[in-house]
């Protein structure tokens, strides 16, 4: 069997390019392992709307967040900031789904088998999937930082370019709202998402040193402390690896072939935030292969990046140390101005360096 470009992975990277390809008229071909999703929040800010036709259209349940609180252990809690527009939170597994589905109604053909093996043979590749073999001119690896593609066609990513997420899916003790808490140290930070069936809380920090059971330990306090009266049920835990190498991310794409997603690297350096940059890396993707440009991707994603990257590192900077974070939350909890300016940065679409100065601006006068 044969197609014009194989995809292998169905996560929201992998399908978001087969959508994007088959529509476009590309004989497109999309591996999918029959294994659960990738553990997160399943945020997504409002940028995304704007920039995702797709998703404006995706048929899959979501609650939407009009409200975010942060946390600072030296500061205490600031009032919670009215978004402009909400965050919306998907369950990952129907987001998944939806996205897949997408992608077939497009007219990608969906392999529901992991990819065993895969050769370079003259000018396109074989394949083999679930017994079977195919070729393909293009091969596009969306299957994560660890997937097969990754591991054979570029390098592995280190432990500094790694962070490990842990949580617990658990009832939503209040839909509408976002909690942020900056705990243990300025690299690591927790959360609560209000999904549609369940809440979504964790914790991530950098992988060097930290281990699963402890972020776990550390979440269920700042839970704990930060929704008195609330009885949690911790019967749920998750964990995951998160892309964390911005602009050393190492290969990401070459003769006949491109990563995309998570195997490329991608997530906000300062959030972790992964959905968003999948997608956005999935349709330059798509549109470098749907102009015959695939050797274009790599040099116009990192410019991508530098912005991106650019932007978030200046306020990560500024706001993500030791200190930056308590005053963060007193310039939220003392005036007004600081509230706004981050709710529209929440919102979007200024980038992180517009949000930074205008929150200095905001701010200045915090501690009076």
């Amino acid at each position: 069997m044969t197609a014009s470009v194989a995809v292998v992975g169905a996560g929201p990277a992998g399908s978001t390019l087969a959508a994007l390809l088959a529509g476009a008229g590309i004989d497109t071909v999309i591996f999918h392992a029959a294994r659960g999703p990738k553990h997160c929040g399943g945020g997504i800010p409002p940028r995304a709307f704007d920039r995702m036709p797709l998703l404006r259209r995706l048929a899959a349940p979501r609650a939407d967040a009009c409200r975010i609180s942060f946390f600072a252990p030296g500061a205490g809690a600031a009032p919670s900031i009215e978004l402009p527009r909400p965050i919306s939170v998907f369950d990952r597994a129907a987001f998944d789904r939806a996205l897949r589905g997408e992608a077939e109604a497009a007219g990608a053909r969906l392999v529901a088998e992991g990819v065993r093996r895969i050769e370079r043979r003259g000018s396109s590749w074989a394949i083999e999937a679930g017994g079977k073999a195919w070729r393909a001119g293009f091969l596009a690896g969306a299957d994560g930082a660890t997937g097969i593609v990754r591991r054979l066609l570029s390098t592995p990513f280190s432990a500094e370019a790694l962070s490990l997420c842990a949580g617990y899916y658990l009832a939503p003790p209040e839909p509408g709202r976002i909690s942020i808490g900056f705990v243990g140290g300025a690299a690591s930070y927790a959360w609560l998402f209000p999904g549609p069936s369940a809440a979504s809380a964790g914790i991530v920090a950098p992988l060097a040193g930290s281990r699963g059971e402890r972020l776990r330990r550390r979440l269920r306090a700042w839970l704990e402390a930060s929704h008195p009266g609330v009885r949690f049920d911790w019967s749920r835990p998750y964990a995951a690896l998160v892309p964390t190498p911005g602009l050393r991310a190492g290969r990401v794409g070459g003769g006949g072939w491109a990563l995309a997603g998570d195997a490329a690297g991608l997530a906000d350096p300062a959030t972790r935030e992964g959905i968003y940059y999948s997608m956005r890396s999935a349709a330059l993707l798509a549109r470098c292969i749907v102009r015959s440009r695939p050797a274009a991707y790599p040099a116009l994603l990192r410019l991508l990046l530098l912005g991106w990257h650019g932007q978030t590192l200046l306020a990560r900077r500024l706001f993500f140390t030791e200190t930056g974070v308590e005053r963060f939350v007193c310039a939220l909890r003392s005036r007004p101005a600081a509230r706004r300016a981050a709710g529209r940065f929440i919102a979007g679409p200024p980038g992180c360096g517009r949000f930074a100065l205008d929150f200095l601006i905001s701010s200045l006068r915090a501690g009076e």
